[in-house]
């Protein structure tokens, strides 16, 4: 495990470096490398291919991405979710998010989520985006928290991870709205912190582990054949339901049938 410091002024350069220096502990052989890409470390992929270093990332470096990553269905994952709250019939509702970049799935979230809600038969304009620019609960809370004072609580809340969900329910609680009555929340990452929410957080789950074993696969594949590129894969997701946002799991599976035929 390599890590990389945000602040270095070329951290390719060191990861190279890193990479360069086991390679020749392991007699100039290495099998492959798997990346959790961001845009500060963008070039690093191409130095692999230089070296012949097969790699895959978990999730994509961009949309247009069809090799050399695993990622989970967030498009379908947040489609299905946006067509549940439009079969409750939620005419306000705000998509909070971390910003859009290299490796992140926030644009799947917020794209395959407006499709589903419209889908439902809701309109567009009821849909609000917000950039938090972080994934911490507090800026969950602050974005939320100026948002209430400019135009109100909205009917539900769809947030691309599960610490700025339990910032909005944080906030939400403040205000004296109760959830989900007055307010469903929803995170989309599946961490264990969720279920300790007030109330319990209904989240969109990221199959972790089942990526990771799949990028293992997929590197073994690389190189044992000799590949430099594989077809991208996507793990399914599914949606557990706490007590942020009730919803039957017969009507969840009818949904997702209709998703997917």
């Amino acid at each position: 495990m390599y890590n990389w410091n945000e602040h270095d002024s070329d951290p390719v350069k060191a990861l190279i470096a890193t990479i360069d220096n086991t390679a020749a502990r392991a007699s100039g052989s290495l099998g492959g490398v798997l990346v959790f890409p961001s845009d500060p470390i963008r070039g690093l992929l191409e130095e692999l291919d230089r070296r012949q270093i097969a790699w895959v990332t978990i999730n994509r470096r961009d949309s247009n991405e069809t090799q050399n990553f695993v990622s989970f269905d967030a498009f379908g994952g947040s489609r299905l979710i946006g067509r549940l709250f439009a079969r409750q019939n939620i005419d306000r509702a705000v998509v909070l998010s971390d910003t859009f970049g290299a490796g992140k799935t926030t644009g799947e979230k917020y794209f395959g989520f407006l499709q589903g809600y419209i889908e439902g038969g809701m309109l567009s304009r009821n849909l609000d985006y917000i950039d938090c620019n972080s994934y911490q609960e507090m800026s969950g809370y602050e974005r939320m928290r100026r948002y209430f004072d400019e135009f109100g609580p909205p009917r539900g809340v769809y947030a691309s991870g599960d610490f700025l969900a339990l910032g909005a329910a944080r906030l939400a609680r403040e205000r004296g709205l109760r959830i989900p009555e007055d307010m469903v929340v929803v995170g989309s990452t599946g961490l264990h912190v969720a279920a300790y929410g007030t109330p319990p957080m209904t989240v969109l789950q990221v199959p972790m582990e089942q990526m990771g074993r799949e990028a293992a696969r997929m590197l073994m594949q690389m190189s044992r054949e000799g590949d430099r590129r594989i077809g991208g894969r996507f793990v399914p997701t599914s949606l557990l339901v706490r007590e942020s946002f009730v919803v039957e799991e017969n009507v969840v599976q009818h949904i997702r049938a209709e998703i997917t035929s």
